[in-house]
């Protein structure tokens, strides 16, 4: 099997694999407990907790375990609620979990602007500050698009949003562990262990010193009574312990999965004539969107899949959808264009000989030899 999924969900890193397992043997107590197995399963959650904390550059009570970034974007989008009716500022790209938690709020009475992007996917900090109204109450823009890999100018969306005295809420799902941006300096950052080489149902969202959430989840005293519910110490742990390999492993991994990717467009550009490209001026190192000719991604993706080769149509979470990608209408593709794109996505344990031999698969199959 040749895997180019990586957006989507990533392969766990062996230690992660150990240490899941480790405390599912082992540290299976409740942390909320008085005895000694309890205080064990407390102390690794706080060690994972400060683990992410030093990665991030944040205190280690900034950091609030959750399930997933679904889970984190929304209790995100919840903060805003906190501020009183208002305006909100939203990224046309965002993930459905930010678009529809925003939609969610407009009912209760808040006005929202999805901000379309240009056609790189890149929203400009100066058409952002334009857009920004004097009733404001949040700027949401995600660090890196989970479609087509567009990365942001954090650190000037972060100063916009400080010099307006508005919540920057920034979902850094696909970002974390794979660049380094600046996101101590956003108000409100989600992120995902299982797109970074860590387990599915583990996640956090990060909060900037001196704010508060709304509680999530009533009924319990965990993540200091903000979100209930007796916690994962097996797939938290397993987080902290990924979090820490990808970003030890950043910069290296960065360098080599983008100029896989470099080399696997030229080999689609010389391969399969009229195919186009999605791209943006700064890309995470591993993602490429494309529309192939004469194919709708949905069949490319069907055939590709025959062949052993995963990829994706868009989003994972909306892979059930038929509709053209919101992402790719935002930045003023045809609904055409939308439906003939697919998303290839690279990760560490992506090789030379794999992307060579996908990029023969697709132009056997795009040349009609399938």
């Amino acid at each position: 099997m040749i895997y180019l999924d990586y957006a989507a969900s990533s392969p766990l890193y062996p230690e992660a694999a150990e240490e899941l397992l480790r405390c599912s043997q082992e540290e299976f107590s409740n942390p909320g407990g008085l005895h000694r197995p309890a205080g064990r399963a407390r102390a690794l959650i706080h060690r994972s907790r400060a683990s992410l904390a030093r990665l991030l550059e944040v205190p280690d009570r900034s950091v609030f375990f959750c399930a997933s970034a679904t889970e984190a974007n929304n209790w995100a989008i919840r903060c805003a609620a906190a501020q009183g009716p208002g305006h909100l500022l939203i990224g046309a790209c965002e993930h459905k979990s930010v678009l529809e938690s925003a939609k969610a709020l407009r009912a209760r009475g808040f006005a929202l602007t999805l901000l379309r992007p240009d056609s790189r996917g890149f929203y400009a900090p100066d058409a952002v500050e334009a857009a920004l109204r004097p009733d404001t109450r949040l700027l949401s823009i995600q660090a890196a698009n989970n479609e087509t890999g567009a990365v942001q100018d954090v650190a000037a969306l972060s100063e916009i949003a400080a010099r307006r005295h508005i919540l920057y809420h920034c979902d850094a799902a696909q970002s974390f562990g794979h660049v380094s941006l600046p996101l101590h300096r956003a108000d409100l950052v989600a992120l995902s262990a299982h797109k970074l080489g860590g387990p599915r149902g583990a996640a956090c969202l990060v909060v900037r010193r001196g704010l508060t959430p709304e509680p999530l989840l009533y009924g319990g005293g965990q993540e200091l009574s903000l979100r209930a519910g007796t916690e994962n110490t097996a797939a938290i742990s397993a987080f902290a312990v990924a979090a820490k390999l990808a970003c030890r492993e950043q910069a290296a991994e960065e360098e080599r999965i983008r100029a896989l990717r470099l080399r696997f467009a030229e080999l689609l550009r010389r391969a399969v004539p009229g195919v186009v490209f999605h791209e943006s001026d700064r890309m995470l190192p591993g993602i490429l969107n494309c529309a192939v000719p004469g194919l709708s991604g949905e069949e490319l993706l069907m055939r590709l899949d025959l062949r052993e080769i995963c990829i994706s149509t868009g989003s994972a979470c909306a892979s059930a959808d038929a509709a053209p990608s919101h992402v790719l209408l935002a930045m003023g593709c045809s609904e055409e264009e939308a439906l003939r794109s697919v998303r290839f996505s690279l990760g560490r344990l992506t090789t030379a000989s794999e992307i060579e031999s996908a990029a023969a698969a697709v132009a056997e199959i795009c040349g009609g030899r399938d």
